[in-house]
């Protein structure tokens, strides 16, 4: 929940920022993460932050993430992609 206490320090004009490059509904779901701190708004932020970091020219993710869902062999993130993503 590395995510959840850096979004809840910022600002949002500091979040936009961090985030720029990040698809809007993932930046709009981590504007209302740091307002009021819901879990919903967390999950979701990841199908734009899996398709943020996804190698050029692979598949967008589906806006649902299922449970089922590999990051690696479903959603094509690779090795540099997933510690990118654990990073936030």
């Amino acid at each position: 929940m590395k995510a959840a206490l850096t979004l809840a320090a910022k600002t949002p004009e500091q979040i936009k920022d961090e985030l720029r490059g990040f698809p809007a509904p993932c930046v709009d779901a981590a504007l209302r993460f740091s307002e009021n701190g819901g879990a919903v708004a967390l999950i979701e932020m990841l199908p734009g932050v899996i398709e943020f970091h996804l190698p050029l020219g692979a598949a967008k993710p589906p806006a649902v993430l299922k449970d089922e869902l590999r990051l690696n062999q479903d959603l094509g993130l690779d090795s540099l992609a997933l510690t990118d993503t654990t990073s936030l």
